[in-house]
């Protein structure tokens, strides 16, 4: 309707609000990205602080009741597996999709901080243990998260 010097153009318009949902989308899906791995991570330090109450525990009843040192590494494997599995649960349920991934997703920072710790303690190699570790966590990991994304919701 207007002139070329100073109107406006239908066509600039309908370009510009075109850019400016495309960038809005992608700060969207930055901002998404971000709030992923803030939840992986604290998802993981949560289960980090599960697994490290449960071994306190064990190591409490292994030094009252006079039980060897030596079931500590047997008894995190099953402390590892529920803590995996209270990880995946909690990341994946406020979405409550893609239970599998998520769950998977959010265990593999909690067994590199175990792995970790491990080593430290160990002083070496952690061999078939880390295999172990590994395998236990992804599959808690994984089933946490399934359960978490299969939940039935609860309307109050």
């Amino acid at each position: 309707m207007h002139g070329k010097d100073g109107g406006h153009n239908g066509h600039n318009g309908h370009k510009k609000s075109r850019q400016t949902r495309q960038n809005r989308q992608g700060e969207t899906a930055q901002l998404s990205w971000v709030m992923l791995v803030r939840r992986i991570l604290l998802c993981s330090a949560v289960g980090a602080g599960v697994f490290f109450v449960l071994l306190l525990v064990a190591a409490g009843v292994c030094l009252r009741t006079d039980l060897s040192q030596r079931l500590l590494p047997l008894v995190s494997i099953p402390a590892a597996g529920f803590s995996a599995g209270v990880a995946g649960y909690l990341g994946v349920r406020p979405t409550r999709r893609q239970g599998l991934v998520m769950g998977v997703l959010t265990v593999l920072p909690l067994y590199l901080c175990l792995l970790g710790a491990s080593l430290i303690a160990v002083r070496g190699g952690a061999g078939i243990h880390a295999i172990i570790l590994l395998l236990v966590q992804l599959i808690s990991g994984g089933l946490g998260g399934i359960f978490a994304a299969n939940r039935p919701v609860r309307r109050r």
